[in-house]
């Protein structure tokens, strides 16, 4: 930042400064790069979906896992990555939205075992899947 801006004082400031100094080739390092996709990792409309044989989440575009002749999605079939997931409710969570409406922080209320809702939730908030 010194050799790009030795005249700002303040680190932070001086390191922003710098930073719409430098030129590009000092910020980035470009690559041309191979990467194997087959045609369900490409964008566009859903392809394939299967439902997990335990949880009944479908699963889109072969990201389903087997196991033993049985269709699962990752988290029934993995684990996920995160632990101790909890239901989490608030006040009036059920109610409509208006446009007079205040919202209210949420409110953990107990753990979850097995396939709960919060399963499900945290399921689809991560891996990106949409129940229909």
């Amino acid at each position: 930042a010194s050799i790009y801006a030795p005249e700002v004082s303040g680190k932070h400031l001086k390191q922003l400064e710098a930073y719409q100094r430098m030129p590009d080739v000092v910020l980035f390092r470009v690559q041309e790069v191979e990467v194997e996709l087959n045609e369900l990792d490409l964008p566009g409309p859903t392809r394939r979906k299967v439902p997990c044989s335990r949880c009944g989440q479908v699963v889109r575009d072969g990201r389903e896992m087997i196991r033993n002749g049985a269709i699962f999605c990752r988290p029934c079939s993995d684990g996920t990555y995160f632990v101790n997931a909890r239901e989490i409710t608030w006040p009036n969570m059920n109610r409509i939205p208006s446009n007079k409406a205040k919202t209210s922080s949420p409110k953990i209320v107990g753990d979850s075992k097995g396939h709960s809702a919060s399963h499900h939730l945290n399921k689809c908030h991560v891996l990106g899947h949409k129940e229909i």
